[in-house]
């Protein structure tokens, strides 16, 4: 705050406290500093400073609460610069200096009546993922439905941590948001550009990921993996592989535990407790190439496997082929789930086994929490997990198993 060498009356006060309100849709539900502090550092009496309070809960943008202090109720509507000569009192108090300083700075729930919101999305897109687009879409769909905003930004051109950082911090969205949708690959990047700000978030990833982000909206790929391998060994397949889709190109943070060969725990964990020794992963690029050179990889040492994973129904697509080029047909000569995407279409001419996911309705249910952390100050929310249904088809079963046992692996790449 700046001292006050021109007289400044209640009703300028109001208009000044207005306008910085305002322009702090971030700061919905947060506490004013006390009145004396504020009749302190703008030198003048303490009732005017009530009055301009008073004028701003009658119009009920600030209410009081007994004991704590005086919150923002709501953000008023823009209030022009020149109104009542305003431009000459706005050095005398920033928008910061307006709130209590703390470390948690302490929040009233949002006024429900306070019906748009304006929510950051925080992305990367690296590489085509059907996944993803699908959670944008649900995400999209229902911030309509409720009447709000969604600001969407791209991260992928930024290379490093500290650009993305940087430009996460001087981006005017990041602050004047009432609250982000976080993708999780950008959970460390959120984490240093927000210090010790009070910015409502709900982290989202259609995948694996470090489950002690809080609060957290993802899709149980663990428990996809493990039933599906459940599910083929009790169909008699005891040689287990897995392709998954490479993602080694995405800028992950170490901690966040996503990275390119994200399955292999779970895949070594769940192998092990069912008493199989084979185990054998690859991980393909969403290209016929790679999904080519992934089978071939997975077929160039040792036995053949008898059961296969796909984690993702577009390395499926283009891993088919070459499946099918080395005579492995799924649910004749391997036993073969895949994991798909609500709705899309599975390639032709086999009823698929598979775990199918919805990642539309996980994007729905994540502006849900992100308004419900809004307005409820972040009270008793919780991080969901989206469970996998399990539909069964005909490729978990292959018919000629001892066939496909005996198979000697090709070194042919198709």
């Amino acid at each position: 705050m700046k001292t006050n060498d021109v007289p400044i009356d209640a009703q300028q006060l109001t208009d000044l406290l207005h306008y910085r309100l305002s322009a702090s849709p971030s700061r919905a539900g947060l506490r004013l500093i006390p009145e004396r502090e504020l009749a302190a550092a703008l030198g003048i009496a303490r009732y005017q400073i009530r009055i301009a309070l008073d004028n701003l809960v009658e119009l009920q943008v600030l209410t009081r609460k007994h004991g704590s202090g005086v919150y923002v109720r709501k953000v008023p509507d823009p209030l022009p610069q020149g109104a009542r000569g305003l431009k000459r009192w706005l050095s005398l108090l920033t928008a910061d200096e307006l709130f209590a300083k703390s470390r948690t700075s302490p929040r009233l729930k949002a006024d429900p009546s306070h019906v748009r919101l304006r929510m950051g999305v925080w992305w990367q897109s690296l590489y085509p993922s059907e996944s993803v687009n699908l959670l944008w879409a649900g995400a999209v769909d229902q911030a309509k439905d409720l009447g709000h905003d969604l600001i969407f930004h791209d991260m992928a051109p930024f290379e490093s941590q500290e650009d993305k950082t940087r430009t996460l911090q001087e981006s005017p969205d990041f602050l004047h948001c009432d609250g982000h949708l976080i993708l999780v690959p950008l959970a460390q990047t959120y984490f240093e550009a927000k210090g010790e700000r009070n910015l409502p978030a709900v982290f989202i990833w259609p995948g694996m990921c470090d489950p002690s982000l809080q609060p957290l909206i993802r899709i149980d790929a663990n428990e996809a993996l493990t039933e599906s391998m459940r599910h083929l060994a009790e169909a008699g397949c005891r040689r287990i592989a897995l392709l998954g889709l490479d993602t080694s190109d995405q800028a992950v943070p170490p901690f966040i535990q996503s990275h390119q060969r994200r399955f292999d725990p779970v895949y070594a964990s769940t192998t092990k407790s069912m008493g199989l020794r084979y185990q054998r992963s690859a991980y393909s690029r969403p290209d016929t190439r790679s999904a080519a050179e992934a089978v071939h990889f997975l077929l160039s040492e040792g036995e053949a496997f008898d059961g296969l994973v796909v984690a993702d129904d577009v390395v499926l697509e283009h891993a088919l082929p070459a499946l099918e080029a080395r005579g492995l047909r799924p649910g004749v000569d391997i036993g073969l789930i895949t994991f798909s995407n609500h709705g899309r279409a599975l390639p032709p001419g086999y009823r698929w086994s598979r775990m199918e996911f919805h990642p539309y309705q996980l994007g729905r249910l994540a502006v849900q929490c992100l308004v419900k952390d809004i307005q409820s100050a972040g009270e008793d929310l919780l991080s969901f997990s989206h469970q996998p249904q399990w539909i069964s088809g005909d490729t978990h079963r292959p018919s000629n198993l001892v066939a496909a046992g005996s198979r000697q692996p090709s070194t042919r790449i198709c």
